[in-house]
């Protein structure tokens, strides 16, 4: 993920949990990704590369927001 970030463009990356069948799957996944987004995005923060308004819009992108914009969800 940590590459995805720095290689990527944010507007173009999506949430996925990567799970299939059990709901367990589906749970792990998402506290998966959110321990490992914060984990860049507070390091990101620290080192001074974004700030706080920034990580909060990069997490609205790839959490919902850009599914919500190429599927025409709202």
């Amino acid at each position: 993920m940590g590459e995805a970030l720095e290689m990527g463009p944010f507007f173009k990356q999506l949430y996925s949990s990567d799970a299939f069948g059990l709901a367990e799957l589906y749970y792990l996944g998402q506290l998966q990704f959110r321990r490992v987004l914060k984990q860049h995005l507070d390091r990101w923060i620290a080192e001074g590369m974004c700030n706080l308004a920034e990580a909060d819009r990069i997490v609205a992108m790839i959490a919902s927001g850009n599914s919500r914009r190429i599927y025409s969800l709202d």
